[in-house]
């Protein structure tokens, strides 16, 4: 208990929440109160077994509590001052926040502004559109709908909220039954023993189910003949721990006063922290850097680095390999079959060793486990949006399994199949052979994948769970045979005369490869597209053909843009599609700033449809690999600028990128507000842009925006709120529309 007092007096606390923090303060003494007073209770020794029987065989143990009438009393005030304190400390957030953010304008109802405990979704948007917590921000409303009974965690999380805030309603719900204890006693994990004689025979018995002691409970029950009864004895050896007596009862035997007591007093206090981040950022809102260290999802890949080779076979088959290559690119394999790549500038070599594959599952069989492992690597350093997993689809009397998954990102896909050696022999020819015969295998096999997803639209489900209908016949396909092998022979297999279809067949290591590498989807299937009309190369060495094309593209000068696009005026930039270090290499926090932008696009409820969405997210995804972390640490820059100006003002920063050959805009803005107002002059700024770039681009069919606005958010919750509009080809805008839109943002001086 003096522990978490001592974490609750650490919290920063605003004068503004001065009530809150009291009430808070006053439930934590009450909680001590309640341990104290049972402490004391159990000094009485109030437990007592009874062995009653029902008939001449059948029985019962019973446990029975005698405690004293003014410790019953107490405990039950304690826990009602601690649910009502609790509450206390909810709504007096609520008024303060409301009091902080309005109380300029108009003094907030106080009524209005209590925490509301609603047990669906639908009572709190009834609530909210009725007028409740109207002296609220949007964001503000959102805090107190995630600490509502109905609330559920993210997936793979414990989920405490919800439940806890549910026990807190019914605490302190006013149609409870003022008769019904406040706190009783939870019977749990019996073991009962029933003894009989000196012998000590011992009878069997049905143990009955946990559950509240109130005066008397049975906990077994038993069956004996033929037994002289004052020679029985029984030890119900029962666990007793004390519970507030409200639902939802307890679910195991942890979940007691002590684990629910301690979850709503942490609720409580993060609450309020929340409230207090959400009125006055200056002083209790962690740093946008601090917030995207903490969502940094998996250390850097490993970099180049200077190396000298001391063994003199290690030089020569190093001197052989840089021989072999026009482009000073060479590969290392030890003799352990680690990969590394060596690249040679003046008299110096720089090595980077490729990571090996993800491991796979030992509890399901390898060519499961690789699929699986396939698709997880896509899903983890790509977007799990673009990954449909293996569906099934009626085939004449059956069933059958479209392809091991499959890949769509926009007008590209990827069909997959796996291929896994379950028991490699020593014999080189051998594991030749059955490559190429895999190899083949699957290129038909996703060749017939292809076939059926164009043959008619097909519900899949892709790796976040959502169905998305695929129409094969408009996606640019390749098939990709991805090879699970210990101990990959020297082979190449050329798959050109199985159909028109380009395929290529790469190692699972190498796929693994080009998804950390890369950190895009789209930028991996583009990949896959580029080299499956190349010569085939030994399956294994894909990351050698790899930086060998990125040498090529940084060889490569600009390409000549289109002179609609020279005559916008605008800064060029220049970055190779492939980059020789990993795409978070350069700033890890600017590329995961991008990849949540990406995430928020994928995670929010939408009303438009799941392809519609996914379009969206492809068009982003095909942001350069290169130019992400510059992005990302430019909006944190924009951020910070707009989040300084005074109270009372509004400011804007832009940022847009014209690629793809001018067939797409990418825009990007910050701003440091987010009313209903700001939504709609951000739609017309996007509007305006986007006419603007359709009139230029008379070249392009069909010319695409996107523009993405960050607003930061002052809860804690996520560091922005990410607004989207898509946008394709003539808008058919009025003349007049165009003309107030040009006044309102063509006159502004910063970076419209």
């Amino acid at each position: 208990m003096n522990g978490q007092n001592a974490a609750a007096a650490e919290a920063p606390r605003h004068p503004g929440f001065r009530r809150a923090w009291g009430h808070f303060d006053e439930a934590v003494a009450a909680c001590g109160e309640v341990a104290a007073l049972w402490s004391e209770l159990c000094d009485y020794e109030p437990f007592e077994t009874d062995v009653v029987f029902d008939d001449a065989i059948h029985g019962r143990i019973e446990v029975v509590v005698s405690a004293p009438p003014r410790l019953l009393a107490a405990l039950s005030e304690a826990a009602a001052k601690f649910a009502y304190e609790t509450k206390s400390a909810f709504d007096c957030s609520v008024q303060a926040a409301a009091e902080l953010i309005s109380g300029v304008v108009t003094r907030p109802d106080e009524q209005c502004h209590l925490m509301p405990l609603c047990r669906t979704r639908v009572e709190f948007v009834k609530l909210v559109s009725g007028g409740g917590l109207d002296g609220l921000r949007g964001d503000q409303v959102q805090l107190i709908e995630q600490f509502q009974p109905f609330a559920v965690g993210p997936p793979g999380t414990d989920d405490v909220v919800g439940p806890t805030m549910l026990h807190l309603a019914e605490m302190v719900n006013p149609q409870r039954d003022p008769a019904r204890p406040r706190l009783t006693i939870w019977a749990h994990s019996s073991q009962p023993e029933i003894v009989v004689g000196s012998a000590g025979r011992a009878l069997e018995s049905v143990v009955a189910d946990d559950g509240p002691l109130l005066d008397r409970r049975t906990i077994a029950t038993f069956m004996c003949e033929k037994v002289d009864r004052p020679k029985l004895s029984a030890n119900p050896n029962v666990a007793f721990d004390p519970i507030f007596y409200d639902e939802p009862l307890p679910t195991d035997p942890d979940d007691n006063l002590s684990m629910r007591s301690w979850a709503l007093r942490v609720l409580a206090r993060e609450f309020i922290v929340a409230m207090q981040r959400s009125v006055d950022p200056a002083q209790f809102r962690p740093s946008l850097a601090e917030q995207m260290a903490a969502r940094i999802r998996a250390p850097a890949p490993s970099l180049w680095g200077e190396v000298e080779f001391d063994s003199a076979r290690q030089r020569d088959a190093i001197a052989q390999a840089f021989d072999a290559s026009d482009l000073g690119l060479a590969s290392y394999f030890d003799d352990e079959g680690n990969l590394t790549m060596l690249i040679r500038s003046g008299k110096s070599t720089y090595a980077r060793p490729v990571s090996p594959a993800l491991d796979l599952d030992p509890d399901i069989r390898r060519g499961t486990a690789a699929e699986d492992a396939t698709l997880s690597a896509a899903s983890i350093w790509g977007l799990p949006d673009f990954v449909m997993r293996p569906t099934q689809i009626a085939k004449g009397n059956g069933r059958r399994e479209v392809g091991d998954g499959t890949i769509i990102t926009g007008a590209r896909g990827a069909a997959i199949q796996v291929k896994s050696r379950e028991t490699p022999s020593a014999d080189p020819e051998r594991e030749s052979s059955w490559l190429r015969k895999k190899a083949a295998e699957g290129a038909r096999q996703a060749a017939g994948t292809i076939r059926t997803l164009k043959a008619q639209p097909v519900a899949m489900v892709n790796g976040r769970g959502r169905s998305v209908t695929c129409d094969g016949t408009a996606i640019d396909w390749v098939r990709v045979v991805i090879i699970d092998h210990t101990d990959l022979p020297e082979t190449s297999v050329d798959l050109s005369g199985l159909g028109d279809l380009p395929a290529i067949v790469i190692a699972r290591r190498d796929w693994d490869f080009l998804f950390e590498q890369l950190r895009s989807t789209s930028a991996v299937v583009d990949y896959l597209h580029r080299v499956a009309r190349l010569d085939p190369i030994p399956v294994g060495t894909e990351p050698a053909r790899y930086f060998e094309l990125a040498r090529a593209d940084e060889n490569t000068g600009p390409s000549i843009l289109p002179p609609w696009m020279e005559n916008l005026g605008q800064q060029r930039f220049t970055h190779p599609l492939l980059p020789h270090a990993p795409a978070t290499s350069a700033d890890t926090t600017g590329h995961t700033v991008f990849h949540v932008i990406l995430e928020d696009i994928a995670r929010t409820p939408a009303d438009a449809e799941e392809h519609e969405r996914l379009e969206v997210l492809a068009l982003l995804d095909r942001f350069n690999v290169g130019g992400r972390a510059e992005l990302g640490r430019l909006l944190l820059s924009h951020m910070d600028d707009v989040m300084s100006v005074p109270p009372g003002t509004t400011k804007w920063q832009f940022r847009r990128v014209i690629q793809d050959h001018g067939a797409l805009q990418l825009a990007f803005g910050t701003c440091n507000q987010l009313t209903a107002l700001h939504r709609e002059a951000f739609a017309q700024w996007a509007m305006l842009r986007h006419h603007e770039y359709n009139e230029l681009a008379t070249d392009i069919p069909e010319p695409r925006t996107v523009a993405v606005l960050l607003t930061p958010r002052w809860d804690g919750v996520r560091p922005w709120d990410t607004t989207m509009y898509s946008l394709r080809g003539d808008l058919g805008l009025e003349p007049g529309d165009i003309h107030r839109m040009g006044e309102l943002w063509n006159q502004r001086s910063a970076g419209s």
